[in-house]
């Protein structure tokens, strides 16, 4: 979709301050100033388990069994193995 030209945006403007007034411009433009702030600040939040993840990976701390012993891995502190004994 090409951007549009000065006149496109002439156009726009003039039919905005004809559905709008002139005296009800500057709250519309507060509005629309406020809502693109609010879909900005929404867009950079980051992930909430970013930094979770970088220490203990997708997976959950499941153990596993040979029937000899117990390994568990626990992410950054590491893969433990205990004895069924």
């Amino acid at each position: 979709m090409p951007i549009p030209g000065i006149t496109e945006l002439l156009i726009i403007g003039g039919i905005v301050v004809l559905l709008f007034g002139a005296k009800k411009l500057p709250q519309l433009g507060g509005a629309v100033g406020e809502s693109i702030k609010n879909f900005r600040k929404g867009v950079k939040n980051e992930d909430p388990y970013k930094s979770y993840l970088t220490h203990h990976g997708y997976a959950t701390n499941t153990p596993i069994s040979d029937g000899q012993s117990v390994y568990v891995y626990f992410g950054k502190p590491g893969l433990f193995a205990f004895d069924l004994d």
